[in-house]
């Protein structure tokens, strides 16, 4: 019997096979073609910190254990039917091992199109849509900061909330300056078994791992005056198991996700306010003693303030708050049950930076943040718990290539 991800990968290549089919079949119908341009980006970060590690060993002299790497292709074989794909090398400590990977590969085909409205479909590996920067958060030049807020954008549990191998149905309808989008993902979420994971989810890294069912999600995107201002909901579900192994401490069990995504963005001149909210429900069944059959309501949300007083300078300020269970805001309750720190469970985050734009290719950033909390902070590149700080600063360089 074909294994999950075996059938995953055919369905993927058959994507591309059918999309090259139907390019080289439309080839004399110039119109129509648009032939593939190959775009892609480098990014080198440097993180230091006076307490905890982040993306290595930022403690002391710092890390340049930071690395983004893609290369991809994009195009359309007709004017309904569109193909991209994004090869990805991304190194960050010991969250993300550099290895190459896809990142995504998609078709999308267009229904029924008129002048105002758009029915299509997409399929393939697709990123994941929530908020305003998850689907192009990979893409340095797209994110307002170094690292986006970890109140919304976890990464540490980034590898479950990036792509999907799923069906996106969406309509698009335009009215003027109005824009109204409309999508529904139906697919299975990729990279969930992996310790940060683990220690989001089930408050420490056991030895079974995770394994994730069928997901949805929905989503509707309202854009005014041309971008200027934005509205963002996104609901998803998820459920996931647990497979526990012999000797483990915990018994298999499943985790029921429900998460309202929401967002909303305006531009002033010169000044742009953002802020997104992050308002999850984990329904805990079956793990017997170690996790009771429970339902916790984690709390995520920013506000950010930027402005560009030149056309080649970004600023920023933002403030970043994080709690794994809304109720339990000291992380006091979640530490007795779990013999972790109680700051583990709360991040509160003000951050500073700006960006500048070298030339169109190449831009240079820098931040600064100072946290109470390790809510965000990656496990494996601090294995020891109770050894980290509750308060501590994070400073953060980064040089960007794009072409």
């Amino acid at each position: 019997m074909m294994s999950k991800d075996r059938f995953k990968w055919r369905l993927i290549t058959g994507l591309l096979a059918a999309w090259l089919v139907a390019l080289a079949a439309h080839a004399d119908d110039a119109p129509s073609v648009n032939m593939p341009k190959i775009y892609g980006f480098l990014t080198q970060g440097y993180f230091k910190s006076d307490h905890n590690n982040y993306f290595g060993g930022s403690v002391g002299a710092g890390t340049f254990r930071f690395r983004e790497l893609g290369v991809g292709l994009a195009g359309n074989a007709t004017d309904r039917l569109g193909f991209s794909g994004l090869l990805l090398s991304r190194r960050a400590g010991g969250t993300d091992n550099g290895h190459l990977r896809m990142d995504h590969v998609m078709v999308d085909y267009s229904l029924m199109r008129t002048s105002t409205n758009n029915l299509g479909v997409s399929a393939g590996r697709l990123k994941l849509q929530f908020g305003l920067y998850n689907d192009t958060r990979d893409v340095a030049a797209t994110r307002p900061s170094i690292l986006l807020p970890q109140s919304f954008y976890y990464d540490n549990a980034r590898k479950f909330l990036i792509n999907a191998d799923a069906i996106r149905i969406y309509n698009v309808h335009y009215s003027g300056d109005h824009v109204q989008r409309f999508s529904l993902d139906i697919g299975s979420t990729k990279g969930i078994n992996n310790p940060e994971t683990k220690a989001y989810l089930l408050g420490g890294n056991f030895k079974g791992s995770l394994e994730d069912d069928i997901s949805f999600a929905a989503r509707a995107h309202e854009s005014f005056g041309g971008g200027k201002t934005q509205f963002v909901a996104m609901l998803t579900y998820q459920k996931v198991h647990y497979v526990s192994v012999s000797g483990d401490r915990l018994p298999k069990g499943h985790v029921q996700l429900t998460t309202a995504w929401l967002s909303a963005q305006q531009e002033l001149g010169k000044v742009t306010l953002t802020s997104e909210v992050f308002l999850p429900r984990a329904k805990y069944n079956d793990f017997g003693p170690i996790i009771a059959d429970k339902s916790n309501y984690p709390l995520g949300y920013y506000f950010q303030a930027a402005y560009s007083p030149l056309p080649l300078l970004e600023t920023f300020a933002r403030y970043d708050v994080a709690y794994t269970d809304k109720d339990d805001r000291d992380g006091v309750k979640f530490s007795a049950a779990t013999r972790r720190p109680a700051h583990a469970f709360y991040a509160k985050d003000v951050t500073i930076g700006s960006r500048y734009h070298v030339n169109r290719n190449i831009s240079l950033s820098g931040e600064v943040h100072f946290i109470k909390g390790t809510a965000w902070l990656p496990v494996v590149d601090n294995p020891v718990a109770s050894e980290t700080k509750e308060k501590w600063r994070l400073l953060a360089f980064q040089a960007t290539y794009t072409f």
